[in-house]
C-alpha cells in the first residue's frame, strides 16, 4: 500500500512537471509571437526562437522532475518525450499535412535533449559530499 502511494506521488509530480515545462514554452512561444506581431522580432528566425523556447520548457520541466538515485537520465527522457508527444499532437491538430518534416524531428530533438539537460544539471549531488570525499582522497 506504501508503494502505490509512493508510485502515485512520483507520477503526480512527474504530471505536474510536464504542465509546468509545457507552460513556461507555451509562454515563451508567446512572447515570442507578441515581438513577432509588433515587429521587434524578424519574421525569419521564428522557427529557431520556437525551438529555443521548446528546450526552455524541457530544461525547465527537468528540472521540476523527480530525481531518485540514478534514475536522473531516465526520468529526463520519460518529460522531455511527453512533451514531445504534447508537441506532435498539437501539430496534428493544427495542420495535419507536412507534420513529420524535419523541423518537427528538430523540436523533438531539442525536447529531449531539454529534458535529460535539466534532469542532469540541476539534480547534482550535494556538494558537501564532494567535499568529504576530497578530504579522504587528500589523506590516502
Amino acid at each position: 500500500m506504501k508503494t502505490e502511494w509512493k508510485m502515485e506521488t512520483r507520477l503526480g509530480r512527474a504530471a505536474l512537471a510536464v504542465i509546468i515545462g509545457a507552460a513556461s514554452a507555451l509562454a515563451i512561444l508567446w512572447l515570442i509571437a507578441w515581438a513577432a506581431a509588433r515587429e521587434s522580432l524578424p519574421d525569419a528566425y521564428l522557427s529557431e526562437y520556437a525551438g529555443a523556447a521548446l528546450f526552455f520548457g524541457a530544461l525547465v520541466s527537468g528540472a521540476c522532475m523527480p530525481a531518485a538515485g540514478g534514475r536522473r537520465l531516465r526520468n529526463g527522457i520519460a518529460v522531455g518525450g511527453a512533451l514531445a508527444v504534447i508537441l506532435i499532437l498539437s501539430k496534428l491538430l493544427a495542420e495535419q499535412e507536412g507534420v513529420f518534416g524535419i523541423q518537427t524531428w528538430i523540436s523533438v530533438i531539442l525536447c529531449l535533449a531539454g529534458g535529460m539537460a535539466g534532469s542532469c544539471i540541476f539534480h547534482k549531488k550535494l556538494q558537501r559530499t564532494s567535499t568529504i570525499r576530497k578530504r579522504r582522497q587528500k589523506r590516502r
